[in-house]
């Protein structure tokens, strides 16, 4: 029982410094009223823990409100919800902007994704910002920084800047795209019996994973695979895609198949532009284009030859074409300046929906009445053919062909313009008339015949000929489709279009 007294002192003592606070000192006395704990010295200081800037981020979870002197940096740090924020710093001046920020590689969907800046001499911490796409998972006021990256990718800028007590540098911002290939694909319809010819629409991927539900073949990897049905129905295909910095991108889609027998259209050259509905249960279709002859000239010397050329196509039902067919250049004839033959006429097909050239076959170019060079056929190249006359240049990249002088024939046109010179082919665009002159060039842009032949129509319009003694040069082709099959100087007469499915 001798126990008791003692025991209520101290309670009691307890309860007088929880009531008043507490004062640790080399000298007796009470806290300050308004302190909770008071240290009082009159001839030392209150030290707080010391950590390197390694130590202090090695913190697990810290406290809003947590005091460190970092040794570092020399800088009394606070944590705050942003980060650890510098209070006073042994510094004269901010840092120095960061030299260089390493980005790393990501894919959609990652979750430690690593920036890192190099350190700053003086810096107390760093501060980050981050486009949408990317969310901090870690490092804020660090110079590493962790970030997730959303499903659909994330492109921008991250920006950093360094801090001490004295202020914070200029931000430096470094560009980055995380995207996956895409994996999108068409056409979303076909028929039995008819190979649908799918078509992944992604420019970055390298390499292809398909799945077909009911299809032949079941798998492909292939960029674009062609797939029959036997049976009508909706089909499921999915598409996988993988670029080079492996990422990959998923794309689920129903195919509907359609009893749709196969069949044909042929056009033939009419003089004007044609169309060409696509039937509601088509999804692909092959075009053979052919690219008309050059004028003969008064001997019977045959023109240059059109080009002919093949290829498949993705269009969706319903989908408007138009048609143009090249038509022949006209011949030459005994009588003086009309001895030469005009440009053959190129033969195009486009959609009428933003006017995309699918398919382009040159025409040939026209005989010149000298006889000194043979018929100058159209190309199967993009670019135009060059007359036997070396200070005419023929088309490229789309472009007409050109003249030199009024006794030469006209330049044939090209898609993106005409022909010049002396009666110059016109663009499909603009008419696709043949140059009118003393032989006209063939519908579809083929250069009139002066004195000398006319270049030949075409994607890129062929050049004209020289007075009385040179051919003119062919057009031109162009094969925006798959399975390609193009052969230049085929094809004589009028052109020819035959679309089929």
């Amino acid at each position: 029982m001798r126990f008791l007294p003692l025991l209520f002192v101290l309670l009691f003592s307890f309860s007088a410094l929880h009531a008043q606070g507490v004062l640790i000192s080399d000298t007796p006395g009470q806290a300050d009223p308004s302190a909770g704990l008071e240290a009082r010295f009159s001839q030392k200081g209150f030290l707080m823990p010391r950590l390197t800037t390694v130590q202090r981020n090695a913190i697990a979870n810290p406290a809003i409100g947590l005091q460190i002197v970092n040794l570092t940096t020399e800088c009394v740090e606070v944590y705050f919800s942003t980060g650890w924020t510098p209070v006073a710093c042994a510094c004269t001046a901010p840092p120095s902007i960061p030299s260089s920020i390493q980005v790393p590689t990501a894919c959609p969907g990652d979750t430690q994704v690593v920036f890192r800046v190099n350190p700053v001499p003086g810096a107390a911490s760093y501060q980050w910002t981050t486009p949408q796409g990317l969310q901090i998972v870690a490092g804020q006021g660090s110079d590493t920084l962790v970030v997730s990256v959303s499903g659909s990718g994330a492109t921008g800028q991250v920006q950093v800047s360094a801090q001490n007590g004295c202020g914070s540098s200029s931000p430096l911002a470094v560009a980055f795209a995380f995207q996956g290939p895409g994996a999108g694909f068409g056409p979303l319809s076909g028929a039995i019996g008819n190979p649908v010819n799918f078509n992944a629409t992604s420019n970055t991927a390298i390499s292809y994973q398909w799945q077909f539900q009911s299809g032949t073949p079941a798998n492909s990897n292939l960029a674009g695979p062609s797939v029959l049905w036997s049976n009508t129905g909706n089909y499921q295909v999915i598409l996988q895609t993988t670029d080079a910095n492996g990422c990959s991108s998923i794309d689920t889609q129903s195919v509907s198949i359609t009893n749709c027998p196969p069949g044909s259209q042929t056009f033939s050259f009419t003089g004007g532009i044609q169309s060409f509905t696509v039937p509601n249960c088509v999804g692909s279709i092959t075009i053979q284009a052919s690219g008309a002859q050059g004028g003969a000239n008064q001997n019977g010397d045959a023109g240059g030859l059109g080009a002919i050329l093949q290829g498949d196509f993705i269009v969706s039902g319903g989908e408007v074409l138009q048609v143009l067919v090249g038509g022949k250049g006209q011949d030459g004839i005994s009588q003086s300046y009309f001895r030469s033959g005009g440009g053959g006429g190129g033969s195009f097909v486009w959609r009428q929906n933003g006017n995309q050239l699918l398919i382009a076959a040159g025409g040939g170019g026209g005989r010149d009445v000298g006889g000194s060079t043979d018929q100058i056929d159209a190309s199967s190249g993009t670019t135009g053919q060059p007359g036997a006359f070396p200070s005419a240049s023929a088309g490229n990249g789309g472009t007409g062909g050109s003249s030199f002088n009024g006794n030469d024939g006209g330049g044939g046109a090209g898609w993106n313009s005409n022909g010049t010179g002396t009666g110059p082919g016109i663009r499909p665009l603009s008419g696709g008339q043949g140059g009118s002159n003393n032989r006209n060039g063939g519908f579809g842009g083929g250069g009139g015949a002066t004195n000398a032949g006319g270049g030949g129509g075409g994607y890129s319009g062929g050049s004209c000929g020289q007075n009385s003694s040179l051919s003119a040069g062919g057009g031109g082709s162009f094969n925006g489709g798959t399975n390609q099959q193009n052969t230049g100087g085929q094809h004589s007469g009028d052109g020819q279009i035959t679309i089929s499915w």
